[in-house]
């Protein structure tokens, strides 16, 4: 995934023994019709087959580690210091995008902001089916360290 030019978006994947989670997430993010990414995954030390999962799939992985570490968001902050992109999509493992064009969509929305949330849902007339999935992507400047405190408002607040 490596590219000639500086990646707007770095997409962060955490993991802990959760191998089968890991996959998903990895076919997800490799399923994206656009390559203008960097995948950063940091494992902490899994003992699942997780690493051998990474290392399968090192050529797609632009940076990896898998070492014990304090926590998530330690996790999460150390990814960031590996990131090189202006902004981070946080993707735990067994995460996925909803589709395989959302980072094609969401690239020419961003401009310039600190925080970009979307959140989509399928029409009401299956709103209530139970194969309705939410979809949703949050990707923030690198600047912002963890934890922070996530605030919830309506559409029509703002």
């Amino acid at each position: 995934m490596t590219n000639t030019h500086r990646e707007k978006i770095s997409v962060i994947t955490i993991n802990l023994n959760n191998a089968e989670g890991l996959r998903r997430t990895l076919e997800s993010v490799f399923r994206q019709t656009t390559q203008d990414f960097e995948l950063v995954v940091v494992d902490g030390a899994s003992t699942d087959g997780s690493v051998e999962l990474i290392h399968t799939h090192a050529d797609r992985i632009d940076r990896w580690v898998s070492e014990p570490d304090g926590g998530i968001y330690n996790a999460m902050n150390k990814a960031v210091a590996m990131a090189s992109g202006e902004y981070v999509i946080f993707m735990n493992s067994g995460d996925t995008f909803y589709e395989d064009d959302v980072l094609a969509r969401v690239i020419p929305q961003l401009k310039g902001k600190d925080v970009y949330v979307g959140d989509l849902h399928r029409p009401e007339s299956v709103r209530n089916s139970s194969k309705l999935r939410r979809r949703s992507i949050s990707i923030t400047s690198s600047r912002v360290r963890f934890p922070i405190r996530l605030l919830s408002f309506a559409a029509n607040d703002c």
